[in-house]
């Protein structure tokens, strides 16, 4: 058994249970700069975690900066990830802290891990980068040209931003079994839990 507290080894059983590349997919609730409620799909891409932090990994997600999520994380960094998986019938809630991190990030291990986020993404992922600011009015579309030069390039474009949703209470529902388990993080970096009922 590794250093990571159980609900992240229960997420990673559950994701390789479900055996569909849409496992990977859950909900991301945020705040807009006007304090107003904005929740949208995104795609689990991992962990991360450094020696130090092996027992509060952050969860990984990748946006465009321009979107309008971006000044709402920057002004009410507090969000809540919602993951159902169907085959265990378990729901995940991870309520914590996002930092964001884009092309301003200096040369430190934040920024690295945002490097390896954009190489380790395949070039369908890569092309969404390409593409004119997210929920703006239609512009002219890049040239295929200009969108291969994005997707080739080994340097994450500049609108790139990695999000890292760092965990302080974790919630979960299992239907099949009909119990809640409720995890929270302690001011000694140590996580524990309680039983709720569902």
């Amino acid at each position: 058994m590794g250093l990571e507290p159980d609900w992240v080894q229960l997420i990673n059983s559950c994701i390789k249970r479900e055996a569909s590349p849409t496992a990977r997919f859950l909900q991301l609730a945020t705040l807009t700069e006007l304090g107003e409620a904005s929740c949208r799909t995104v795609v689990f891409r991992g962990w991360h975690t450094t020696p130090d932090t092996i027992t509060t990994p952050a969860l990984k997600v990748v946006t465009d900066n321009r979107s309008n999520k971006i000044p709402g994380l920057r002004k009410y960094p507090r969000a809540e990830a919602c993951w159902y998986f169907t085959e265990s019938r378990k729901q995940f809630r991870l309520t914590g802290n996002v930092t964001v991190i884009d092309s301003e990030e200096g040369d430190g291990v934040l920024s690295r891990t945002r490097l390896e986020q954009w190489r380790q993404m395949p070039a369908s992922a890569r092309t969404v980068f390409a593409c004119p600011p997210p929920g703006r009015a239609a512009e002219d579309p890049l040239s295929e040209e200009q969108k291969e030069m994005i997707v080739e390039s080994e340097q994450p474009v500049e609108c790139f931003a990695l999000l890292l949703l760092k965990p302080t209470r974790v919630d979960i529902v299992d239907l099949r079994a009909n119990d809640r388990q409720l995890s929270q993080i302690g001011a000694n970096t140590e996580w524990t839990e309680q039983w709720l009922n569902p």
